[in-house]
């Protein structure tokens, strides 16, 4: 409850737009970079200036944990603060065109950075890797009765290498099936 409290307080002291940009950043599992961020935060209303602005006050206030190690900067927010957010994104009605978003990202990001060979080799799992819960999100979403068909089979197709190079076999295998009954329906 104390916990809670102490959201709501820190919630309240929020300019709007830096409510929403926590609220739409509560999609994300783990971490995440800050292009992802501006690119799911962002709305037709914002800009990228806005949104970014708003993640360096999020940052300064402890809402955004940041996190650099010998490569690029991710961002994240704990689990607590993130699930207090996820309800305040339902509160004011835009999950569902936010998750849609998060989905695009990623199946974006995955065909842009998919390697030329047929098979994954590797070479670029430090790309990858830091992304997994938020590509299974994306992928669980999109499967949903309110998800994205389309983006779903798109996740599926560039996500399948990845998962098979480290070695989520069952887990690959499971959405391929989804994917291939999707597409047969």
């Amino acid at each position: 409850q104390s916990l809670n409290a102490m959201l709501d307080w820190s919630f309240k002291l929020l300019s709007t737009d830096e409510q929403k940009i926590f609220s739409r950043l509560s999609v994300f599992l783990g971490r995440f970079t800050l292009e992802a961020a501006l690119a799911v935060a962002k709305n037709r209303d914002s800009d990228a200036q806005m949104v970014a602005n708003a993640i360096t006050s999020l940052i300064d206030k402890s809402l955004i944990r940041i996190s650099s190690l010998d490569g690029p900067t991710y961002y994240r927010l704990l689990d607590s603060t993130r699930n207090y957010a996820a309800a305040k994104l339902r509160e004011i009605g835009e999950a569902q065109a936010t998750q849609s978003r998060h989905a695009g990202y990623f199946a974006a990001f995955l065909r842009a950075n998919a390697p030329e060979a047929s098979i994954f080799d590797g070479r670029n799992i430090d790309l990858y890797a830091p992304h997994i819960e938020n590509i299974r999100s994306a992928l669980s979403w999109s499967f949903s009765e309110s998800g994205e068909i389309s983006t779903a089979v798109d996740l599926t197709v560039f996500s399948s290498r990845l998962l098979l190079e480290v070695s989520l076999f069952a887990e690959c295998q499971g959405w391929c099936r989804r994917a291939l009954a999707a597409l047969t329906a």
